[in-house]
């Protein structure tokens, strides 16, 4: 919030209208994201503390990066975004994945025919955690 404040008086905006926002926001961001960026989170530091050998690996990308606010650096971490999206795979912030319909026609996958227009759902959890051999048939 420190860095809306300063804008704001940077920008000479109104100080009440500036706390109303960063109310709004503040609420907003803890009820949107809390659940999910919490236990990713939790799971990320799990298995940093399980695998301790990442955590040397992240601290040599970390030491290069001039502004860690600054998310452009941030994104061209390969090891961090790694740990990230392997923390997400075994652990989806929303496990159960989203529903689809199968096309008009039906679709084939693998071996089995699902008719068309048929709700059909990916557990999340479930297909992060597919041998790559079983789900390379897919």
């Amino acid at each position: 919030m420190a860095y809306a404040i300063e804008h704001a008086e940077k920008k000479n905006i109104d100080k009440k209208m500036t706390k109303h926002w960063l109310l709004s926001d503040f609420i907003t961001l803890i009820l949107a994201a809390s659940e999910p960026v919490l236990s990713t989170v939790v799971f990320l530091i799990y298995h940093l503390a399980t695998n301790p050998s990442h955590i040397a690996k992240l601290r040599d990308e970390l030491a290069n990066v001039d502004d860690i606010r600054d998310h452009r650096q941030l994104e061209k971490l390969t090891h961090l975004n790694a740990v990230i999206n392997e923390t997400l795979r075994l652990h989806p912030s929303v496990p159960s994945g989203g529903l689809r319909d199968t096309p008009p026609e039906g679709i084939t996958v693998g071996s089995t025919f699902i008719p068309g227009n048929t709700i059909v759902v990916i557990p999340q959890y479930s297909l992060g955690r597919r041998e790559y051999t079983a789900a390379k048939s897919i």
